[in-house]
C-alpha cells in the first residue's frame, strides 16, 4: 500500500485489523524518532561549525546547544514511553 494510501486509510476508514493498523503506527513513530535524532545530530554539527567560526561565547551558540539539550531530552523521554 502507498504511503499516501495508508495515511488516508489510517485517517478515514474503519481499521480491518488493529494488530496491523498497530505496526504501522509504531513503524512510523519509530521512522519519526530516527528522522528527529538525525535533525538534532544534524545540528550538533552546525553548531560545532559556527563555534569554530565566531567563538564558543556567542549567546546564540548558548542558545543553539540549550535547544539541542531540550531536544534530546524530549527524544529520550519519548522513546522511553514508547518502549
Amino acid at each position: 500500500m502507498a504511503p499516501a494510501a495508508t495515511f488516508f486509510a489510517l485517517k478515514w476508514r474503519k481499521p480491518k485489523c488493529p494488530i496491523r493498523i498497530r505496526g504501522i503506527y509504531e513503524q512510523m513513530r519509530d521512522a519519526y524518532l530516527r528522522e528527529c535524532k538525525r535533525q538534532v545530530e544534524r545540528l550538533e554539527h552546525e553548531i560545532a561549525i559556527t563555534k569554530a567560526i565566531a567563538g564558543a561565547d556567542d549567546a546564540d551558540i548558548a542558545e543553539a546547544e540549550a535547544l539541542v539539550e531540550a531536544a534530546k531530552a524530549s527524544l529520550s523521554h519519548d522513546k522511553a514511553m514508547a518502549g
